[in-house]
Parts: C-alpha cells; sequence; structure tokens
C-alpha cells in the first residue's frame, strides 16, 4: 500500500513538472529570396488552426502579396489569403487543418509580374 502511495507521489510530481515546464516561446521563422526579393516569414507556433503569418518583403513594393497554404503529400489545397499591410510587413490568416509537413507559398506581384517563394513548414498536430 505504501509503494502504491509512493508511486501515485511521483506520478503527480510528474504530471506538476510537465505542465510547468517553460517551452520555447521564441517564433517560426523563415527566410527564402527569388532574384528581386526576399522574403522573411514568422509564425508564432506552426500548430493546427489558423495561423497567423507575418512577412516582410525586402525589394520592390509589391502592388499585392497572397500566402497559400499546401500539403502536398495529402493533396491539400488552400486557397490564397490575402495578406494585408501591417506595419513595415505584412499579415495574413492562414488555416492549417492538420499536422504534418507543409509548404507555405508567398506570392509577389507586380508590374513587372508576378513571383513565388516557397518556404517548408513541419506543422504540430
Amino acid at each position: 500500500m505504501k509503494a502504491l502511495a509512493v508511486v501515485a507521489a511521483l506520478f503527480a510530481v510528474a504530471v506538476v513538472g510537465w505542465l510547468v515546464w517553460p517551452t520555447d516561446s521564441a517564433p517560426t521563422v523563415l527566410h527564402a529570396s527569388t532574384g528581386t526579393h526576399a522574403v522573411r516569414l514568422e509564425l508564432a507556433e506552426p500548430k493546427t488552426g489558423v495561423a497567423g503569418v507575418r512577412l516582410e518583403v525586402t525589394g520592390p513594393e509589391p502592388d499585392a502579396v497572397t500566402v497559400e497554404p499546401v500539403m502536398p503529400q495529402m493533396g491539400h489545397v488552400i486557397p490564397p489569403v490575402p495578406a494585408t499591410r501591417d506595419g513595415a510587413g505584412y499579415r495574413a490568416d492562414v488555416p492549417l487543418t492538420m499536422g504534418g509537413q507543409w509548404v507555405i507559398t508567398v506570392t509577389l506581384h507586380g508590374p513587372t509580374g508576378t513571383e513565388d517563394v516557397d518556404f517548408p513548414l513541419l506543422v504540430n498536430g
């Protein structure tokens, strides 16, 4: 009976430790470039649900920016989401419907055409 109480106490300590253990709260930041632009993509946390994507674009000012998440292994394609101006960059809320490997395509629309920048992203389910 005493051994059972010790095991229960150890289990309780382990659960409390797991719940209060500090986690890495740093955002995920990815960089990529085209011949004309450099793009910095930032997500607070890559997990399922609606992800707030922040973008910084260096180079000629694009007329419009869209963000399109695709999960090639599962055949999931989410329609492109227009990014809106947000301070010095852009912001888009994109749905990530399940955990796994995604590709986030940022399309920069400008007077000389469009450029795509692809970012591989592992999403936690």
